[in-house]
């Protein structure tokens, strides 16, 4: 999965800003790991191979897909009782019903599995692996939610200090759930992004 957006970056006449939510800020991550970009932003991302989940709100998150094996080679849904419970919690019941009828569609239950198989699998071949150490990586900006809990931001804070080089911002919202793309007042993330990136890449 991550290949495919790398080709595509790659056939650009010039590196773009990448920007990716949850497993799209961990492809953010390995992007910039190889070199694509002139710079990236992870939004709530999932952690790569290195950083441990140990939070019990991101386990339960992911439990129930992990649980059913067959999970790996098909797409798997997000029940609303599941959707209202980790993503948005802060949204009244008839706000959720409508955010999942709209936007909610079923994942590929293998990134799931490469995910919690990481720290199992060697740095070589999984897609994971970020070299934390890398100088000549495209800044990189961090932003974390303090309502989240598919990726509370405790491990977006655990993964913003496992970077030692290069530039590497972390900022958290108090009152972002995971759901923060489409959360109320989501023009404040938006913009602390945009500033970031403003002063990070060139016109």
């Amino acid at each position: 999965m991550v290949d495919h957006y790398a080709e595509a970056i790659a056939a650009l006449p010039e590196p773009p800003v990448l920007v990716g939510h949850s497993f799209g800020g961990l492809f953010v991550q390995v992007l910039l790991d190889r070199g694509l970009g002139a710079a990236g932003v992870a939004v709530h991302s999932a952690a790569p191979r290195g950083v441990p989940v140990t939070q019990p709100s991101a386990v339960r998150a992911v439990a129930g897909i992990l649980a059913r094996p067959a999970n790996r080679s098909r797409a798997v849904p997000l029940p609303l009782p599941r959707f209202r419970r980790d993503f948005a919690h802060t949204l009244s019941q008839e706000q959720a019903v409508a955010a999942h009828e709209r936007y909610v569609t079923p994942e590929t239950g293998r990134i799931f599995f490469e995910s919690a198989l990481a720290p199992l699998t060697s740095r070589r071949r999984s897609p994971f692996t970020v070299d934390f150490a890398k100088a000549d990586r495209a800044p990189l900006l961090l932003v974390g939610g303090g309502l989240d809990r598919i990726v509370p931001a405790s491990l977006n804070r655990a993964n913003h200090r496992r970077y030692r080089s290069g530039t590497v911002d972390y900022a958290e919202f108090a009152e972002r759930t995971h759901w923060t793309i489409a959360q109320d007042g989501w023009e404040d993330v938006a913009a602390h992004i945009t500033g970031w990136i403003e002063r990070h890449v060139r016109p």
